[in-house]
């Protein structure tokens, strides 16, 4: 009998490989009929797990994001705090002790031309449900912090700005080799905390020290 191939088992280990790939010679030198070559694959057959380079490329970001941004929702739950929850939210940023980080980090500056080709409606699909997602994530945030009494009410009009401007500072980070990311955006946070606070002083919140 003809052996049973598990279709999303398959997709998973050709991203994984296409991974290594990533890392060892880089998307922009990324060959994609080399690449299937090595998988002793035939293109018809890779075709029918992956339509294009770029379908590939964002599985493979799709699967990596999964397994750090489980790990950041898991530390922004544990946190207590606005500020805390929020520097939990942008540990990939901050942290660059990581390995995986810091190989993520190199995969994603790679292809930041291709998150700028709007025209691509695959791409701008793929762009939208990752603002999506980082919207809900943080909405979250502000709706715990504002109904235990640590945020202003109003305080949710500035989540959109907080993206963009954290984007704005990771976009600079990629053009500027100087640019200190961590401490600007550390710096953010606190002005953001220190802006939107209700009071530190309520005895009902816990575990109100911040910036120590």
């Amino acid at each position: 009998m003809p052996k049973i191939v598990n279709i999303d088992e398959k997709r998973k280990w050709i991203c994984e490989k296409a991974y290594e790939q990533f890392l060892t010679s880089g998307i922009n030198n990324f060959s994609l009929t080399k690449f299937i070559t090595s998988l002793n694959m035939s293109k018809g057959l890779f075709y029918y797990y992956f339509q294009t380079k770029e379908e590939l490329i964002f599985k493979v970001i799709k699967n990596k994001k999964k397994i750090i941004f489980d790990e950041i929702e898991k530390k922004i739950s544990e946190a207590e705090t606005f500020y805390d929850k929020l520097l939990a939210l942008f540990s990939f940023y901050l942290d660059s002790s990581i390995p995986e980080n810091l190989a993520f980090t190199k995969l994603m500056k790679d292809i930041f031309y291709m998150y700028i080709n709007v025209e691509n409606k695959f791409i701008a699909q793929k762009n939208a449900e990752c603002y999506n997602y980082r919207y809900t994530i943080i909405d979250r945030i502000f709706t715990e912090m504002i109904d235990k009494g640590y945020l202003k009410k109003d305080s949710k009009k500035f989540i959109i700005s907080l993206i963009a401007i954290s984007d704005g500072m990771h976009l600079q980070s990629i053009i500027l080799d100087n640019y200190d990311l961590n401490g600007n955006l550390i710096n953010y946070i606190k002005i953001l905390d220190d802006l939107l606070l209700l009071s530190c002083r309520n005895p009902l919140i816990k575990g109100c020290q911040r910036y120590t």
